[in-house]
């Protein structure tokens, strides 16, 4: 339960990472990720229509400046005159919000090389109003009177190579703005114009009414082609939110409101108006309705279309990880197995990690641990804890031993490293290792033959018989040979455990699926581009479901012979699990012990089982015991007391693991994601209500100036026509 726990962890630590980087790489190739050297990250406009028709703006900007080749000095907004719609700009103010300092009108100046050394002390912190002439400006006067033409409205900032967020906040006053008829008075504001290359990532707006005037009395109409919402509060308040406003858009705001409410317009024209108006803005707006229903129709299709495929694709990477589990599991009959499993304990390792799903470094570890056991066990070789010097003067490899472990006890500095917190561990290579007759005898498997050719090799390098694994790493740094004894050794392993025929390969549904899934990723930021919202919405639970699932995939599975092998391995494990059982078998049993403990070495058991074992059998930690009836085997050198607190006793396969591993293994334009976010899910839920509510051909469905439904395409033009720009 604990390995399965700690599987499912991980593979939700991954599929949190992948979330992460599918995030970060649609954020990075998205359009809207690639942030132009000047932007607006925000624009909230606060305007107050006056009796008289004029507009009292507030404006409050948010500037993003990224660094270019000079620092910036300067930023301006430019408006046009037109005596049909502004006839002048008075009530200039301009404030820094973010040092909180107001700016004081100056005489316009455009930043040059003559002006640097004194900008900051000489220019900066003063706005100016001039007349844009060429690439000149000259001062204007609005009482002098300027029949067209365009203004610049600048303001000098201290020299700034780059900044996130510059706060300004920016009062004016639009002069003839309104035109007044018999029964109405309508003006159109263009806050931004078609000829603006300043990104906007938000814009608000909030316009209010002289008194009297109502939703009653009054009608609005807001043109902007992008998403965007309006609304009216009670008052009669126009409240409204554009998100996303690139460079060319435009966003214009159409008012009319009972001309008996207002006093003073300077323009009037003859007759009624009303009608007129609100003919042409229901046609305009009932033709942006048709021309979008089309176009939501084909975005609710589209998104409908690509949840199913995900959803498909989500369930055939579950249903792909099922099976391949299931093609790796060991079948659910399995019954206690009191002998080893008929395989090599390198084998019997590599089985158990396709079983467990363990990394294949652990896998090698856990084979070579237990196959060293399996030499000690057969006496090609014997394994003493400690370091080989600790041993100098004590005929390790040949002496019996009972005699062995009392010339240990003998002697203080064996004993005392033997006894020590040592993770070294010393190898002798017994003489029957080395006659070929005797060897044979030994019935060693191809692994076994394998690691004792290896183990003589480095006894040849080092010119003993005894050598410790610190040793044999530190002989293995500049030899090549051993080197290649040793990939050699490692090919023998792997070759072994394939001609063993267990298992197949697997996993080939999810591999489809996993690939199948990128190519719906690549897809939905290609279709939805211009969404990053429904781009995060369609990918990342998808992205999470396949890393998951990825990690979850047993891409090595079992055949009939490897399921019948598994059926053994399974048994076996499970009885050494359950050491009720143990005394069954009687301690005497030494030889088969000895291969318990080898192949709980194999299946990462050695620690569980050669604590569990002591604990059913009292005789393993009486040394006289030992020295009577178990010298001979493997079990002496795991259990003998004088060793038992060392690095060797109960934690030996894993410092033999570790030591025989080591020693033979080597935004359009602007970067607001939260508007960003806020601007696709809107677009999605206009979508959707646009299919679900159509307007009808009689006009039905349309805000016949209640100022609802967000805007409408068709417009362009009015006053102001604003464009922003900097130095």
């Amino acid at each position: 339960m604990k390995h399965q726990a700690g599987i499912w962890v991980k593979a939700i630590i991954a599929g949190i990472v992948t979330v992460l980087i599918c995030a970060f790489a649609v954020v990075m190739t998205s359009p809207h990720g690639d942030s132009p050297d000047l932007s607006y990250r925000n624009a909230d406009y606060r305007v107050k229509v006056l009796a008289n028709g004029d507009l009292k703006i507030t404006e409050h900007i948010d500037v993003k400046l990224k660094d270019r080749d000079k620092p910036w000095r300067q930023l301006y907004q430019r408006y046009k005159l037109d005596p049909s719609q502004l006839t002048a700009i008075t009530g200039v103010s301009v404030r820094n919000t973010t040092s909180g300092t107001t700016y004081t009108q100056a005489d316009p100046v455009i930043p040059g090389a003559d002006t640097n050394g004194a900008w900051d002390s000489t220019y900066a912190g003063h706005w100016y109003l001039a007349r844009v002439n060429g690439d000149d400006l000259e001062p204007y006067d609005a009482s002098a009177g300027s029949p067209d033409g365009t203004l610049e409205l600048g303001w000098n900032i201290p020299a700034t190579s780059e900044a996130s967020s510059l706060g300004f906040d920016i009062t004016m006053t639009f002069k003839g703005v309104s035109t007044a008829y018999d029964d109405v008075a309508a003006f159109q504001w263009e806050p931004v114009g078609a000829s603006n290359q300043v990104p906007i990532g938000k814009l608000t707006g909030t316009v209010t009414f002289p008194e009297g005037i109502t939703a009653k009395n009054s009608w609005a109409w807001l043109h902007y082609e992008g998403t965007s919402s309006t609304s009216r509060s009670d008052d009669g308040s126009l409240k409204f939110t554009a998100y996303n406003v690139k460079s060319g858009d435009y966003l214009d705001l159409v008012v009319m409101l009972d001309v008996a409410k207002t006093s003073g317009i300077a323009r009037h024209e003859d007759g009624e108006h009303k009608a007129i108006l609100m003919a042409h803005e229901n046609q305009l707006e009932q033709a942006w309705k048709d021309s979008q229903r089309i176009k939501a129709r084909t975005l609710v299709v589209e998104v409908t279309l690509a949840i199913l495929v995900a959803i498909a694709l989500a369930v055939w990477l579950i249903v792909s990880v099922v099976f391949s589990r299931r093609g790796a599991a060991c079948p659910k009959d399995v019954v206690y197995r009191h002998d080893p499993p008929d395989m090599s304990p390198n084998n019997a390792a590599r089985l158990n990690g396709v079983l467990e799903n363990v990394s294949s470094s652990q896998t090698d570890a856990r084979a070579l641990s237990a196959t060293m056991l399996s030499l000690a066990s057969k006496h090609a070789i014997r394994i003493l804890p400690g370091d080989s010097e600790s041993y100098n003067g004590i005929n390790v490899a040949t002496t019996d031993p009972r005699a062995l472990s009392a010339a240990i006890a003998s002697s203080p500095a064996a004993q005392g490293m033997a006894s020590g917190s040592s993770d070294n561990v010393t190898i002798a290579i017994e003489p029957a290792s080395d006659n070929p007759g005797t060897r044979a005898q030994l019935n060693l498997c191809d692994s076994e033959d394998a690691l004792l050719d290896f183990l003589q090799t480095v006894g040849h390098r080092v010119n003993s018989r005894v050598f410790d694994m610190g040793r044999m790493r530190e002989s293995m740094s500049d030899w090549k040979s051993g080197a290649r004894k040793q990939e050699s050794m490692v090919e023998r392993f792997t070759g072994e455990f394939a001609a063993l025929a267990a298992t197949t390969s697997n996993g080939r549904g999810a591999l489809a699926a996993a690939v199948c899934s990128v190519v719906y990723g690549l897809g939905c930021m290609v279709l939805f581009n211009d969404n990053l919202a429904m781009q995060f919405a369609l990918i990342l639970p998808l992205a999470f479901c396949l890393a998951v699932c990825l990690s979850l995939t047993r891409f090595t599975g079992l055949n009939d012979n490897g399921k019948a092998l598994a059926m053994q391995v399974e048994g076996l494990k499970q009885y050494l699990n359950d050491f009720s059982d143990f005394k069954d078998r009687g301690v005497l049993d030494l030889t088969l012990w000895d291969r318990y403990l080898v192949y709980a070495a194999a299946f990462g058991m050695s620690e569980q089982v050669m604590r569990q074992l002591a604990e059913a059998v009292p005789e393993l930690s009486d040394p006289a015991w030992l020295d009577s009836n178990a010298s001979d085997s493997l079990l002496y050198w795991m259990y003998r007391p004088v060793y038992w607190n060392t690095g060797f006793g109960t934690n030996s396969a894993a410092a033999l693991g570790g030591a025989v591993a080591g020693a033979s293994f080597s935004p359009s334009s602007f970067a607001d994601l939260g508007t960003q976010l806020g601007a696709g899910f809107t677009e999605v839920q206009e979508a959707a209500n646009t299919v679900l509510h159509p307007a009808d051909s009689s006009g039905g469905g349309l805000s016949g100036g209640g100022f609802s439904g967000g805007g409408f395409g068709g417009g362009g033009g009015g006053t102001g026509g604003g464009s922003f720009g900097g130095r």
